[in-house]
């Protein structure tokens, strides 16, 4: 997931660490590293450096203090690798590795944390030699030194890595704003890719200037694309963060050979702006549906989501962890991003409630099972007592719903008695259950409220302070976009549940996905969402009040012809 977000993320946004070793040879199997040298660059800026002489642990050869200048003596008291290894993979943690060969440097560094005991050291690698090689052709070599003659980058104390990667830095700043202008290149992923592009097939171009006004009127907003052939058939519907970033990257000379083959065969282009990323998502989604562009081979999917179910159409409901939710009876608490997140929740919850946690099949056998012996469950399988059982189920989901107070005050007084009756073992076990009650509950969850009966307002952040709002009504979804329609559904649905009469249907299959798609998105992105329970406001007004929602302007749809951009770029030329 992290690499996913990160080859997503624009390439202002990203932390990456230049970084150069010198070492004892050139075999990472057998030799170690002396020296390392590393910058954190953000936006073309240092922000931070690492600069160590590493013991080796054997003696540094002739040839090399010869090569580098680094003699025994500046190395005989330098700390071990694996006496730096923890602050380094610190440094490194959440950037991209970017070096000259970086390969050469990434083997010693990989070898060198295995032998320290870091088994998952990994990271994504750009290297200046290839970007290099597909940007200034024509070199007779592409090593440091003749690059940074190239590029007038002075180069002093050559072969000492302090040095090679400041030199470094400098090359790929340089390197990444001539993709930036002379490609249009943004997103992470454009630059990692662009490395292993063959040589023979790189076609440089700078986008001529007509383009470039043609670029300025796209928004960088939010918002759905369509290509459309000339028979007026959409045969590609998208989605992007930004219509204008998107489309850019469609026309390339490097593009993927499935947007190559999309605009050749489209005459026209169509986008309409939204307000957020989560709507343009919702939008594509429908519109593939409704329209099944020919191009649009494969069903996107939405993420991981996880949910703490509540078993209530059995007698005496017991928790899952369910990957799906459905409109069955069951109550649904969540959601959550991982199964790891919902199962500690599930392990809390069955710790702190005294709910059974055996199959069915084992509690129609009728027996009394170790936890009913160590009063963990109220043992219903021999004393089925549905009323206290279903008293339990009440203070569960009570606690769900945010009101932990009650069940901390249980804990802490059975935590109390057991101290008082020297039961101290079972007194601490108790103390550690309340301090993950406090830590971890409502942490992870989104919601407080089963997902079945959910009734809560979504306000979605977009860029330049723009908001969607969604409503969710058990189920049921409306949207207070620019339709007239969904605007005007999505009042009566608020008035008709203050008044108390809101009666419609079972959520469709449409609602149930569309539900699918807004909980993967949210996961992805709480610090854009804002949840309103309905349930804390007496009136539509107050609801209003607090959100101070603005109305809804329709986003019109613009269209133009796709025949002048296309003469622009070599690969769609007859």
């Amino acid at each position: 997931m992290f690499v996913d977000k990160i080859l997503d993320s624009d390439i202002q946004s990203v932390n990456f660490v230049v970084l150069d070793t010198e070492t004892t040879g050139l075999s990472h199997f057998s030799e170690k590293i002396i020296e390392i040298a590393a910058y954190k660059v953000n936006n073309f800026k240092i922000i931070d450096e690492f600069h160590s002489f590493v013991n080796p642990g054997k003696i540094v050869p002739l040839f090399i203090t010869e090569l580098t200048g680094i003699k025994q003596n500046d190395v005989e008291f330098a700390p071990y690798f694996d006496e730096i290894a923890q602050k380094l993979a610190e440094f490194l943690e959440g950037s991209i590795l970017v070096g000259h060969n970086v390969i050469f440097d990434y083997n010693f560094l990989s070898k060198e944390f295995r032998d320290a005991g870091f088994v998952h050291f990994d990271m994504l690698k750009i290297c200046t030699v290839r970007m290099s090689r597909r940007l200034l052709p024509g070199l007779k070599k592409y090593n440091l030194r003749e690059i940074s003659r190239h590029l007038d980058i002075p180069l002093e104390n050559a072969h000492r890595a302090y040095a090679d990667a400041y030199a470094s830095v400098e090359i790929f700043n340089q390197l990444l704003r001539r993709m930036m202008t002379e490609f249009g290149f943004m997103k992470v992923r454009e630059f990692t890719d662009f490395q292993f592009v063959p040589v023979k097939n790189i076609t440089k171009f700078a986008l001529d200037s007509d383009l470039n006004r043609a670029a300025l009127m796209l928004p960088d907003l939010p918002g759905v694309y369509h290509f459309i052939d000339a028979e007026g058939l959409i045969i590609y519907t998208g989605k992007a963060k930004s219509i204008k970033k998107r489309l850019k990257s469609h026309f390339s000379d490097y593009s993927a050979g499935k947007s190559k083959i999309i605009i050749s065969h489209s005459t026209s282009l169509k986008y309409t702006v939204t307000n957020s990323e989560l709507t343009a998502l919702i939008s594509e989604a429908r519109l593939i549906k409704q329209n099944r562009p020919t191009q649009n081979v494969q069903l996107k999917s939405f993420g991981n989501t996880y949910f703490i179910k509540i078993e209530m159409n059995h007698k005496f409901p017991k928790l899952t962890v369910s990957k799906q939710f459905f409109f069955d009876g069951n109550d649904y608490f969540g959601v959550f991003s991982n199964r790891k997140a919902a199962s500690e929740i599930e392990d809390l919850l069955n710790r702190a409630f005294k709910l059974r946690e055996c199959k069915d099949k084992e509690f129609n056998r009728g027996k009394s099972c170790v936890l009913a012996e160590i009063d963990r469950c109220l043992n219903p399988c021999v004393e089925p007592n549905q009323q206290m059982y279903l008293e339990e189920i009440t203070r569960l989901k009570n606690f769900l719903n945010g009101d932990t107070s009650g069940t901390l005050k249980f804990l802490i007084d059975k935590m109390n008695s057991l101290s008082e009756k020297l039961k101290f073992e079972e007194a601490a076990e108790i103390k550690k259950l309340v301090d993950r009650v406090i830590a971890l509950i409502h942490r992870s969850s989104i919601l407080q409220e089963p997902l079945n009966t959910a009734t809560v307002l979504f306000e979605i952040k977009g860029p330049s302070y723009s908001k969607d709002f969604i409503l969710l009504i058990e189920g049921k979804i409306f949207f207070r976009d620019g339709s007239e329609e969904n605007f005007n559904n999505f009042n009566q649905a608020v008035e008709e549940y203050f008044e108390g009469s809101f009666r419609h249907s079972y959520p469709s299959d449409s609602d149930l996905e569309t539900l699918r798609i807004m909980l993967s998105w949210i996961v992805e992105n709480r610090e854009s969402v804002k949840i309103y329970y309905l349930k804390k406001f007496k009136k539509p007004e107050d609801l209003i009040k607090i959100v101070g929602w603005q109305e809804a302007l329709t986003q019109p749809e613009f269209e133009f012809d796709l025949s002048e951009v296309k003469k622009m770029f070599s690969v769609f030329e007859e």
